[in-house]
């Protein structure tokens, strides 16, 4: 595990699971990975999560400013993006924005994946909860 700050251009590349950006201190990197946390600058206006999602091929809400997930697991629906998982604010599954729901999000998309990698199925009933309102 690896903690990069302060990037900039992140260019997330679903197809070939490769991450480029630009280091501060490193300059332009491309990086191979299995799992990737790319945490946008977070807007007070609601926009998009960040540029990345779109070049991702992610961003497959009605209004593109989202990610579109099986609730059951948090993947992706988008064409092509098998295997890719997204949780929180990115997230377009019903439940509301806000950082305990993003936590009961983790919890349900880290369970299906344990599940999925074992040969099973995410849970077809999983309980989500909101310290903000009911879901």
């Amino acid at each position: 595990i690896r903690y990069v700050p302060g990037v900039s251009n992140i260019a997330v590349q679903a197809a070939t699971r490769t991450v480029s950006y630009v280091d501060p201190v490193a300059g332009t990197r491309t990086v191979s990975a299995q799992v990737v946390n790319p945490i946008a600058p977070h807007r007070a206006n609601g926009s998009a999560p960040g540029d990345w999602m779109a070049q991702a091929g992610l961003n497959n809400s009605a209004d593109g400013r989202w990610a579109t997930v099986n609730a059951l697991s948090y993947e992706s629906t988008s064409s092509g993006t098998s295997g890719i998982h997204v949780i929180g604010d990115a997230a377009s599954c019903g439940l509301p924005k806000a950082g305990h729901v993003a936590n009961q999000e983790a919890k349900i998309c880290a369970d299906a994946i344990v599940r999925l990698l074992s040969g099973g199925q995410p849970d077809p009933q999983p309980v989500a909860n909101s310290a903000c309102y009911s879901p």
